[in-house]
């Protein structure tokens, strides 16, 4: 029993630091998003009243911002990449066609958790 107490703490110890790991790594992603928080997102849910927008982004949120944000900036490259204009060229969100529609992008839910968003998306918030 002292065998199987020992081993389970160190895995104890393994699995805390494991999710400690992932947490710094997760809130070393949220700062390098654009956007403040979830500044950016508009709760059109009724039972969460605007009270969401103060919160932090969730794990799942933090990933899905990031991989919207990747997907913009994969845009911007390839856009960059196929513009006739010099290397000097500046890429502005206002700078996109109006025919693209948007990356998507999730806002809280209260029972799911995420709803995709297509009316609005701002990189830049």
């Amino acid at each position: 029993t002292q065998l199987k107490y020992h081993r389970r703490s160190r895995a104890n110890d393994r699995e805390r630091t494991r999710m400690r790991l992932l947490n710094e790594s997760l809130e070393h992603l949220r700062t390098l998003l654009p956007i403040d928080s979830v500044s950016c997102y508009s709760s059109t849910d009724s039972s969460n009243h605007g009270t969401m927008l103060e919160d932090k982004l969730t794990k799942i949120e933090t990933l899905r911002t990031a991989s919207a944000y990747i997907r913009v900036l994969t845009d911007l490259l390839e856009d960059s990449n196929n513009s006739s204009t010099s290397s000097s060229y500046s890429y502005n969100i206002s700078d996109q066609p109006q025919q693209q529609q948007p990356p998507q992008v999730y806002q809280h839910s209260s029972y799911f958790g995420y709803t995709p968003n297509y009316s609005y998306y701002h990189p830049y918030c």
